[in-house]
């Protein structure tokens, strides 16, 4: 594996990160909407 492959993998596994992070954040937000009604 080259520096480039390597590069976009780490590049991929922190946009993967971040989208998790989003998910998780707006799933409790919900959860919070849905409890407090």
């Amino acid at each position: 594996m080259n520096s480039a492959e390597a590069r976009s993998s780490t590049h991929y596994d922190a946009v993967f990160m971040k989208l998790s992070c989003l998910c998780s954040v707006a799933f409790s937000r919900m959860l919070q909407q849905l409890v407090s009604m």
